[in-house]
């Protein structure tokens, strides 16, 4: 900690940059695939063609 802040201040954007990266990495791990593999699964194959075109 330094008196104008430059190191807390780092600390603080390197933190906060890597947030949405962490929370990209999650969703695409965890959330991602599931949820285009059950709209895949869930709706007919006459609407998923219209949904192609």
């Amino acid at each position: 900690m330094t008196i104008n802040g430059s190191v807390i201040g780092s600390t603080l954007v390197g933190a906060l940059g890597g947030l949405p990266m962490a929370y990209i990495a999650c969703i695409a791990a965890l959330q991602g695939a599931v949820v285009w593999a059950y709209i895949g699964e869930v709706f007919p194959n006459r609407v998923r063609a219209n949904a192609k075109v």
